[in-house]
């Protein structure tokens, strides 16, 4: 496959160079989770059957996350595609927060993404959204993905898309693809600032919370999760971290790369602070996580 050059050392964050609007070489989707309508933006490169990666973002962020727009941009000039969508609740995702099963619903969201692309047609003309009732409980954690037809709002040139190559999350979005892979395994995952239990995140999480929901507060203190359990079921996973993370302590990191099955890396960012705000810290970020996602390829994928 062909592709353009790439310099995947751009910092994430130069003045007036990232905002929330859409890049030329993406396009809005819309895919069904247990009846809530999500909203999505996939990047496409200008290549045949393009592998692609999913990111998850945090726990109130959105997909308009810089970091996941950088990552994007930056694996689309690799030849690789990349969905980044807003969990229910959230963005122009329709749903709510529901803390006390927080994490089960995400990595709902996240299942259906990834069912939603296995099946993604890319048309040249407007499609008609047709959602269909969500069809009751399913069997297993994470349920079959709800039947519809996806529509994009901006219709790229007529495609088809690779397979699933890659799951990103940053923060809360770690934890939710880490639970997600241990149940539907992926050729890699990357992990920014993850927590793997609730108890040493809740305080912080509560004023996110707090201030996301005040009419729900007592809903605060039922956000728990421990995936701990879950982590020697890992493999290909890159962890990168903070050591001075003022949210998620360093010690999550450690023990995600300590349990984790091999291929595996730890970066730990001298200083860094949990939203990554040191520009040397975000071009670190880029170029390893391209170069990660790289290992992952087969060789008829490579650029």
């Amino acid at each position: 496959m062909t592709t353009r050059p790439t310099n995947p050392t751009t910092p994430i964050n130069p003045p007036n160079s990232i905002n929330s609007t859409n890049p030329p070489n993406s396009h809005t989707i819309h895919f069904k989770s247990d009846g809530h309508r999500l909203t999505g933006t996939l990047h496409l490169p200008d290549v045949d059957r393009p592998p692609v990666v999913i990111g998850c973002h945090g726990l109130l962020a959105d997909r308009r996350s810089p970091k996941q727009i950088a990552l994007a941009n930056a694996l689309g000039r690799l030849g690789i595609a990349y969905l980044r969508f807003d969990h229910r609740g959230c963005g122009d995702s329709q749903g709510h927060l529901a803390a006390e099963h927080l994490l089960d619903d995400r990595c709902r969201d996240l299942y259906h993404a990834m069912q939603t692309l296995q099946t993604l047609a890319i048309p040249s003309a407007h499609e008609t959204d047709n959602p269909t009732s969500d069809q009751g409980a399913a069997t297993g954690q994470h349920p079959p993905a709800d039947r519809h037809t996806t529509t994009l709002d901006t219709p790229p040139a007529p495609t088809t898309l690779g397979p699933l190559i890659a799951l990103f999350g940053s923060s809360f979005g770690g934890t939710v693809i880490m639970a997600t892979a241990a149940v539907h395994p992926v050729p890699c995952l990357i992990t920014y600032a993850a927590p793997i239990q609730s108890r040493a995140i809740e305080a912080a999480a509560a004023e996110q919370l707090k201030s996301h929901a005040p009419q729900n507060l007592q809903q605060v203190a039922r956000l728990s999760f421990d995936i701990t359990p879950l982590l020697p079921a890992l493999h290909h996973i890159l962890v990168i971290h903070g050591d001075q993370d003022e949210i998620v302590p360093p010690s999550h990191a450690r023990r995600i790369h300590q349990l984790a099955q091999p291929p595996k890396q730890l970066i730990l960012q001298p200083g860094g602070d949990h939203r990554m705000t040191d520009a040397h810290h975000q071009a670190r970020f880029l170029e390893s996580c391209t170069a990660w996602i790289q290992t992952c390829l087969q060789p008829d994928q490579l650029p």
